[in-house]
């Protein structure tokens, strides 16, 4: 019975978080879309935040459109570590996934150390939610318009 009840708990860590709410963090210029999952900023020890990115590209780009990236953030410190990534095809289906770097880097440009301010709670979360699915059709859309 103690063994089963572990291996529930481990299967339930392990999976992703089912509750999303994709915020839109950035548009950029023949780049990325950049959505931030608003409902699954996780507090961590040493004041730091886990959370998950959704970047999406035009279609076609470099044989994947869209990547899912879990990382670490340093809100003491301008700093990220990558964890996990996700690569995701054209229609959204999962192509892979694999370990990210785990190296803490300094977090630079505008969209890292706004991105770390809104996570640390320092600046608010874009109000409009994209709803729990990845935005797919609505990114390529501003893709478009860009």
């Amino acid at each position: 019975m103690i063994r089963m009840a572990g291996i529930a708990a481990a299967i339930l860590f392990a999976a992703p978080a089912q509750a999303q709410d994709w915020r839109l963090i950035s548009i950029e210029p023949d780049g990325p879309v950049v959505f931030l999952d608003a409902a699954n900023i996780v507090p961590g020890e040493q004041n730091l935040r886990r959370l998950d990115l959704l970047m999406i590209r035009r279609t076609g780009d470099r044989g994947f459109s869209s990547f899912r990236v879990r990382m670490s953030v340093d809100c003491d410190k301008p700093r990220m570590r990558t964890e996990q990534v996700w690569i995701y095809a054209d229609d959204g289906a999962e192509m892979g996934s694999g370990p990210g770097q785990n190296q803490w880097i300094d977090t630079v440009g505008e969209n890292g150390l706004r991105t770390t301010d809104m996570v640390c709670g320092r600046k608010p979360l874009p109000d409009r939610s994209f709803g729990p699915k990845p935005p797919l059709a609505e990114a390529r859309k501003m893709i478009e318009e860009s």
